[in-house]
């Protein structure tokens, strides 16, 4: 069923003909429900995009909490993407009233998978949580438009996000996106993704860029703006690991930096780039050093960065700045990093989700990024934060030194920032979880006037 849709849509994309896009929805036998919305809904939750990554892990409890939050009576059934297994033993403790549906929706000829058939029959609303860029194609700013790898024309993973849109579209679920990020849409492919997104009861990207340029080519469905992502609601903590941690790198609390890389391991950046990133990066962490006298700890994101943060950020140094830098040499899991971020003094992180954790629990970091990670950087200036935010492939070291100078030596200034841009997080979370609730019960009224 989904290799069907993937060509049919392909199809209507080379031909530009979108009168037949509602098609795509006939392939589905699901009955239309019409019914009140109950006062406990169930809510179909997808989620869970890797195991290999500390953000995108935090993502789907973060998701968790705020339902938890403002949607308490909800009944939760969360389709994981990937690591059912993984995800289920992670949250379990946290979340044990959570239910958890396997299957997929459908591949090469095959229906979808019963457990996920029912799941979307009790449905009173599917919610794509934050996390994956819908996107045909990548449009760097310094080269031509990638068709083929990472971000390239690749379909499956274009209508990978979309496709249970179609399938609550046809059974009357209100559905709806909190946090997605939009980077690029090659000519025609933008007429398949606006045809199904302009239907949704609520679409919300995860910062401003995405937003403007989801509206620039047609996307506007009738409740539409942006939410930050939902892992700045990640609230789980590894305190005991945290302490141990730091017991074995003699560690003390707000007297350490953090430093995180991303390498060319994770395919969107090349080594050439990669390397004038990691003299960057060892460029501030002598920087640091120079100023405070105090410590450095070099730490992964992803599974694929352990050994590459080791053999290119410490082992490099001069031996007079390498014992001050201690390398975690593990992956970890974003509960340990989370609390290890909160008892830094400052953090400074490539990675994206990384940088949101460590905002969350109050410490100031700055984010030199590579923009080809996408639109979602954007953050940093929509919560007044623009300052710290670096294109690393635009910048030197010495560029980046006085935002760094100013944490060492306003510490409470930061920090004082850091909480204005939470509590701005918060507020935006608060009102769209208050305007999906509103949304759910507004739309479950006609339909059952109509039935």
């Amino acid at each position: 069923m989904f290799l069907q849709c993937k060509i049919y849509a392909k199809h209507l994309i080379f031909h530009a003909n979108p009168s037949k896009l509602d098609q795509l929805t006939q392939m589905y036998s699901f009955d239309r429900k019409r019914r009140d919305m109950p006062q406990s809904p169930t809510i179909l939750l997808r989620s869970s995009w890797a195991f290999g990554n500390i953000g995108d892990i935090a993502i789907t409890p973060g998701m968790l909490k705020l339902l938890e939050q403002h949607m308490p009576d909800a009944r939760i059934i969360l389709h994981p993407a990937c690591a059912r297994y993984e995800i289920t033993t992670y949250l379990g403790d946290r979340f044990p009233h959570v239910e958890i549906v396997d299957g997929d929706m459908g591949h090469h000829g095959q229906p979808m998978a019963p457990d996920l058939a029912r799941a979307f029959e009790q449905a009173d609303l599917y919610l794509h949580a934050s996390g994956p860029t819908i996107a045909y194609g990548h449009r760097p700013y310094d080269g031509p438009i990638k068709t083929e790898g990472w971000r390239g024309f690749d379909w499956n993973s274009t209508m990978e996000p979309l496709m249970p849109f179609y399938v609550a579209r046809d059974m009357n679920i209100p559905f709806g996106a909190f946090g997605l990020g939009v980077n690029y849409l090659a000519p025609n492919s933008e007429l398949v993704v606006k045809s199904i997104i302009n239907d949704a009861a609520f679409f919300y990207t995860r910062e401003t860029d995405s937003l403007e340029y989801s509206q620039a080519v047609g996307i506007q469905p009738e409740i539409m703006g942006f939410v930050p992502d939902c892992t700045f609601a990640f609230d789980m903590r590894d305190e005991v690991g945290a302490t141990r941690l730091m017991d074995e790198y003699h560690l003390r609390d707000g007297q350490f930096l953090v430093m995180i890389l991303r390498s060319s391991e994770l395919a969107f950046t090349t080594p050439q780039r990669e390397a004038k990133h990691c003299w960057q990066l060892r460029e501030l962490i002598k920087h640091w050093i120079d100023c405070t006298g105090l410590p450095v700890l070099i730490c992964p994101e992803t599974r694929l960065d352990v050994q590459p943060t080791g053999r290119l950020l410490q082992e490099p140094l001069p031996a007079k700045y390498k014992s001050f830098v201690h390398h975690y040499d593990k992956f970890w899991m974003p509960c340990l990093a989370t609390s290890i971020y909160q008892r830094a003094h400052s953090v400074i992180t490539m990675d994206h989700h990384s940088a949101i954790m460590a905002l969350s629990a109050g410490t100031p970091t700055l984010h030199p990024r590579d923009p080809m990670a996408g639109r979602k950087g954007q953050i940093y200036p929509d919560l007044e934060l623009g300052d710290w935010l670096f294109d690393i492939n635009r910048t030197e070291a010495s560029d980046i030194q006085p935002a760094l100078d100013e944490l060492i030596n306003r510490p409470q200034h930061a920090r004082d920032r850091v909480s204005h841009a939470m509590h701005m997080v918060n507020q935006m979370q608060t009102q769209v979880m208050k305007t999906i609730r509103h949304t759910m019960q507004k739309i479950a009224t006609p339909l059952a006037q109509g039935a």
